[in-house]
């Protein structure tokens, strides 16, 4: 009997801690959820942080309102959300810049992107493709290297820091190849210059010269995804070629450090339900969807810093952010 009602007293007490988490996951949100994209309106980012929103408001209740703070790579917005009050109505839709300006940025970095801010979710990956000009007589990446040994090769990207030339970066250092990296001031200027042979590569996203591949205005030799890209099915992966690179661009959200767990789990919930929905993508097939969990997405965050903090260091890269 005495074991029964000490029994039935921890029972009540753990009731008793559980009631204010239910409720605090019940009363979530309690206002309007901003999302702050860290870039200005219109491109991918910005798009598909309204999709989330919006969907969101639907299934929340409440408003939820995309604010674009773009500036210092990406900085300034996810400062913003570092130093909001932690409560779950402030996200951050972060990108994978948020990985390596630690390492291409050391102590400008107002924040430390685990400690002052807590993750929700995964959202979607992008990989990086290996582009070629029509003229450009390897097919694949062995074809590639055996030529770098012979005559100059070179290769276009959107820019050191961007993860496109960070993976070109990565590349020549793995494959220890002569292949020449430029990178220039954006994506649409590395692609022209390739269109037109000024460069015989270009190292960029699948989104980035997809309408190029797609019409057989610049070739494909490599991709670094961990299986074949469904738009470019043709593309083998570097891993296939027998080459160690697995890189991606990434987009996540994550909150003020410090909100309620049950919050986080509301939110995550949500928007797992949402990135399932059948037909989601449309529009957007070049990007891979796909959630986490907060743990899940923690772990990936910190493994790709250490990574590309390594890389940067080591090699000594360094960008002008001035």
């Amino acid at each position: 009997m005495k074991a029964m009602k000490i029994l039935s007293a921890a029972i009540l007490a753990g009731s008793a801690f559980a009631v204010p988490a239910i409720q605090a996951a019940e009363s979530f949100p309690s206002g309007p959820i901003t999302i702050v994209v860290p870039f200005p309106p219109g491109g991918s980012t910005d798009q598909i942080g309204r999709l989330i929103a919006n969907k969101m408001a639907e299934k929340l209740g409440q408003p939820v309102v995309v604010e674009n703070r773009p500036g210092a790579a990406t900085m300034i917005g996810t400062n913003a959300v570092a130093r909001a009050k932690p409560d779950g109505h402030s996200m951050i839709l972060a990108v994978s810049s948020a990985a390596t300006n630690p390492g291409l940025l050391k102590e400008k970095v107002p924040y430390n992107l685990l400690k002052d801010l807590a993750p929700v979710t995964m959202l979607a990956t992008v990989p990086i493709v290996a582009y070629t000009n029509n003229d450009f007589a390897p097919k694949n990446i062995k074809e590639m290297l055996d030529l770098a040994k012979t005559k100059p090769i070179n290769m276009a990207s959107p820019g050191y820091g961007t993860m496109a030339g960070l993976s070109a970066e990565m590349f020549r250092d793995v494959t220890k190849t002569e292949a020449i990296h430029i990178p220039y001031n954006g994506g649409a200027p590395a692609t022209v210059d390739t269109l037109a042979g000024h460069t015989q590569m270009l190292w960029g996203t699948a989104v980035q010269a997809y309408e190029q591949y797609k019409g057989k205005k610049l070739g494909a030799i490599g991709v670094t995804s961990t299986e074949r890209h469904p738009l470019y099915p043709d593309v083998p992966t570097f891993t296939e070629q027998g080459i160690d690179l697995v890189t991606t661009e990434w987009y996540g959200l994550l909150t003020t450090a410090g909100t309620p767990p049950a919050a986080i789990e509301k939110l995550n919930a949500t928007i797992t339900e949402i990135m399932s929905e059948p037909g989601i993508n449309k529009g957007y097939e070049t990007f891979i969807f796909g959630t986490s969990t907060p743990e899940e997405m923690r772990s990936f965050i910190a493994k790709e810093t250490e990574t590309w903090t390594s890389l940067i260091d080591r090699l000594g890269i360094k960008v002008d952010n001035s």
